[in-house]
């Protein structure tokens, strides 16, 4: 398996970063009488490990891609979740899904934010947070001795910054800013990062980490030898230097707890 980490620093290898996912944190939305919680079907994501109960206001609802591939089961989830006053989505593929399928309702992305484009964000009044495994990776920039870390986010995304630059500075990291709104934006956005960068960090959205606009930015980190800092350990394989996988146990318990809030 070749990454840009093994290609030009030999022998890092691989450098994934895992941690929990989400900060018990109030949701940014007023009570919601009926919550949804969407999650990926995994076992150890059941409502009891999750501490769900009857009576608590939020249904479970586990999100399995392949049967959601039938239109008929697509469209009974879908009807469910849009009559509820909000859903909490964790997952990359659920989150995809809710972005896609979803309208008219409101959403908080508590892990799979990535997924989502900054315009459905905005235009729909979504929420969404980083993990708090995507913040170790300022633990990284600190431990390199990076001074500056350049963000390269989509707009829509701006709800997600107060965090990241309480994390950094916290740990000494400085951060500089640069939002794009579509592809055309990208390389005069990444260029000015890299000028003045010692490396790239990637926030979400598929305009930026899907397709012609990752391949740009991978180009990019190789050309001008500065490391991409992406959303998806997948991402690392193709060609980043460095990404965070979330402990999905932890963000969908601590998303269970914010949905609880919500509708008590």
């Amino acid at each position: 398996m070749s990454s840009w980490a093994e290609r030009a620093w030999a022998p890092r290898g691989l450098l994934s970063l895992c941690a929990a996912a989400l900060a018990a944190a109030a949701l940014p939305v007023g009570a919601w009488a009926a919550v949804e919680l969407l999650v990926e079907a995994r076992p150890e994501l059941s409502a009891s490990a999750l501490g769900l109960a009857a009576g608590d206001g939020v249904n479970l609802r586990r999100f399995v891609a392949g049967e959601l591939s039938d239109p008929i089961v697509s469209g009974r989830l879908q009807a469910r979740l849009q009559v509820s006053d909000g859903v909490v989505v964790v997952g990359y593929g659920a989150a995809a899904w809710a972005a896609r399928e979803l309208e008219g309702v409101r959403i908080h992305f508590a892990g799979g934010v990535s997924r989502v484009s900054g315009a459905a964000l905005a235009a729909r009044g979504w929420s969404g947070e980083l993990s708090s495994g995507g913040l170790k990776l300022l633990d990284l920039a600190r431990a390199e001795g990076w001074k500056k870390v350049g963000v390269l986010h989509a707009l829509g995304y701006e709800g997600v910054l107060p965090a990241l630059r309480r994390a950094a500075a916290a740990r000494g990291v400085g951060l500089e800013f640069q939002s794009v709104g579509d592809r055309q934006g990208i390389p005069a956005a990444a260029q000015a990062l890299a000028d003045g960068c010692d490396a790239l960090w990637v926030l979400g959205d598929p305009v930026l980490t899907t397709g012609a606009g990752f391949e740009y930015l991978v180009e990019l980190s190789l050309s001008r030898r500065i490391p991409l800092l992406a959303p998806e350990t997948e991402m690392v394989d193709a060609g980043a230097y460095a990404a965070w996988e979330p402990d999905w146990g932890a963000a969908a318990a601590a998303a269970a707890k914010l949905a609880r809030g919500a509708a008590g």
